[in-house]
């Protein structure tokens, strides 16, 4: 699991990407729907006026990353 805050975006030159299904501009951030190979989801929150908010355009592809030590692994 990572946490919505800690994912980072960018443009598409490899590694994970995943394609933004959503971009809703909640309060003071933008909550980014993401959708991964496979089907998988996941949520990014980002900061309004960055360029991570620039990709953020539904339908476009964008490179997903996060800091090792943002991502928790539990049991099934």
């Amino acid at each position: 699991m990572v946490r919505p805050h800690a994912v980072r975006l960018s443009r598409p030159e490899g590694g994970l990407t995943a394609r933004v299904n959503r971009s809703v501009f909640v309060g003071n951030m933008i909550e980014v729907e993401l959708e991964l190979a496979g089907g998988h989801k996941m949520v990014a929150e980002l900061l309004p006026g960055g360029e991570e908010a620039q990709l953020a355009q539904p339908g476009a592809d964008v490179a997903v990353t996060w800091k090792s030590n943002d991502m928790r692994i539990f049991a099934a």
